[in-house]
């Protein structure tokens, strides 16, 4: 897989995410590439109070880390569906 096709798919699953997102609970369980990308996310600073309040930022932050991981051969799964799981996970959070 490309490395372009990787950035553009987790850059568009986030961009989703932020979008769709309003109600959207903490409190479910994310697979183990979901988990990566927010621990990945959390060591960056990416999911802090303050980065919460900028979506472009926490949006950056995911996509980041999602093609980061991607790119090292770290996800086991499709990249856009573990970056817009944890986009879902990390923005509920910030609630």
């Amino acid at each position: 897989m490309k490395l372009s096709h990787i950035r553009r798919s987790a850059c568009f699953s986030v961009v989703v995410v932020v979008g769709v997102l309003a109600g959207t609970s903490a409190s479910f369980a994310i697979s183990q590439d979901a988990q990566l990308i927010v621990d990945g996310v959390t060591a960056a600073g990416g999911a802090s109070k303050p980065a919460c309040s900028d979506v472009s930022a926490l949006t950056k932050s995911v996509t980041d880390v999602t093609t980061e991981l991607a790119v090292a051969g770290k996800l086991k799964g499709d990249p856009k569906a573990a970056g817009k799981e944890a986009g879902e996970f990390i923005y509920a959070s910030c609630k």
